[in-house]
């Protein structure tokens, strides 16, 4: 007689990794992931959404998005719209139309201008100055705006052969930020390492740092950027930015309370009037010179974000490799606009506090950094033009006669503080002004091709 076997009393074993997930665990992570989807609704349905503006880029470390859109508040005010082609602006044509010269800018938020409208920019108000100049009379003006956010002129050196010079200019415009350029084209000073950095070896860019070398990092930078369509983890990268941002104030503080000589020019220049009028803000004028409208934002009138060791003699190697990829950078930009058949100029946009209104204010920071003055930045970059022979303009110190001969503010904004970050419509006026006049100028000197033809230049 055949003994059936009586089936077992013990649970069959469960099979594949999720049954083997405790129900705890497997009940938080759904409730965080429902969590985490009912927050992302709530903030789009109160409004608390970001623009996406920017995206992931495998060469430059991130790019303007074809198509962004939205409003940027926090300083100034302004919508922002990006274009099919990727940069801010009209759209335009791949291929340059018959009868139009091109101007391409490269730069970094200074150029992209989120904080003014568009027409407002100073890449707007060199297309319409150049359109008054006599040696282009007949043909349109494009200007192509191509800054993008936080860029250094590595990633300005990418854009060029990335995406410039697809468009055919004939001029190629090289905006230098030196409150942080500097900063952002070296591997040791620079923070955010999910962009490509150059060593200036003996006159050649040598690629380094791990966005260019690790394969696991540059995937790890993607990654990054790609968290930022969450609305919920934009705000909490927001609140840990403004918490470090807080604990670095505070350093700063403990530091200079601790110095008795700390601040001194500065304590000075705040003793004056406490705030500019409502016209003021309106109109960028400043107060009479009987006083400051608004104090700087730190202690020695240090700018956030921006590094005080650009104003003082190099006498570190770190620092001066900065300088030196810097340098190399430029030059490559110029041979490279050159040998497409374009003009080149590198332009050095100015730093708040050095073309602040009241000239009492620079002067005390140059005097508690134990410098002249602050244009030691201005006069290198200068000297490196003319050795590697390309042209360069300087703005700040033209702009530093023009805002305190006509009392007026050229950076801040009434949402923030005048006097301070980024340029308002008047700075990108002016600024915009002088650089459309240095091109129609160098344009006399040596008048453009007839169409078709390259430039000797």
């Amino acid at each position: 007689m055949i003994e059936l076997q009586r089936p077992s009393q013990e649970r069959p074993k469960a099979r594949g990794w999720l049954a083997r997930i405790p129900k705890a665990s497997a009940l938080a992570f759904l409730g965080l992931l429902f969590g985490v989807a009912a927050g992302e609704l709530l903030l789009r349905l109160a409004g608390f959404v970001e623009p996406h503006l920017i995206t992931y880029d495998s060469v430059r470390g991130w790019a303007l998005m074809p198509g962004g859109h939205g409003w940027q508040r926090e300083e100034g005010n302004a919508y922002v719209e990006i274009n099919r082609q990727g940069f801010r602006g009209p759209e335009r044509s791949l291929k340059k139309p018959k009868g139009v010269f091109r101007v391409a800018i490269l730069g970094d938020s200074f150029t992209e201008a989120q904080q003014v409208p568009y027409e407002q920019t100073f890449s707007a108000v060199i297309e319409r100055e150049l359109g008054r100049c006599p040696l282009l009379s007949g043909r349109k003006v494009e200007v192509l705006n191509l800054g993008v956010d936080s860029y250094g002129t590595a990633q300005e050196l990418l854009t060029l052969s990335q995406q410039a010079l697809a468009f055919s200019p004939d001029v190629v415009v090289v905006a230098v930020f030196a409150g942080n350029d500097i900063r952002n084209n070296s591997l040791d000073l620079e923070g955010d390492k999910c962009r490509p950095f150059f060593d200036n070896r003996d006159g050649t860019l040598v690629p380094v740092g791990p966005f260019m070398q690790s394969p696991t990092f540059k995937f790890s930078c993607m990654a990054r950027f790609l968290s930022r369509y969450s609305q919920v983890l934009n705000l909490l990268g927001e609140a840990k930015s403004r918490v470090r941002e807080a604990l670095r104030r505070n350093a700063v503080e403990h530091a200079h309370a601790g110095h008795p000589d700390a601040g001194g020019g500065a304590a000075a220049a705040r003793a004056a009037t406490d705030g500019a009028s409502e016209q003021q803000q309106a109109t960028g004028a400043a107060p009479a010179k009987t006083g400051l409208s608004t104090p700087p934002p730190e202690r020695g009138h240090h700018e956030a974000g921006l590094n005080d060791k650009i104003y003082l003699p190099v006498t570190d190697r770190t620092w001066e490799r900065a300088w030196s990829a810097t340098e190399g950078d430029l030059n490559a930009i110029a041979r490279g606009a050159r040998a497409h058949g374009a003009r080149v100029l590198v332009v050095t946009l100015s730093i708040a506090i050095q073309v602040y209104p009241d000239p009492r204010v620079p002067a005390a920071f140059a005097h508690d950094l134990g410098v002249p003055d602050l244009f030691a930045p201005e006069r290198r970059l200068a000297a490196a033009a003319e050795r590697d022979g390309y042209p360069e303009l300087n703005l700040a110190p033209l702009m530093a006669e023009y805002a305190q001969t006509h009392d007026v503010f050229l950076h801040g904004f009434a949402n923030t503080t005048l006097g301070w970050g980024h340029w308002n419509a008047l700075g990108h006026r002016i600024g915009g002004e002088l650089i459309a006049h240095r091109i129609c100028a160098d344009l006399r000197k040596t008048p453009p091709p007839p169409e078709g033809q390259p430039s000797k230049r």
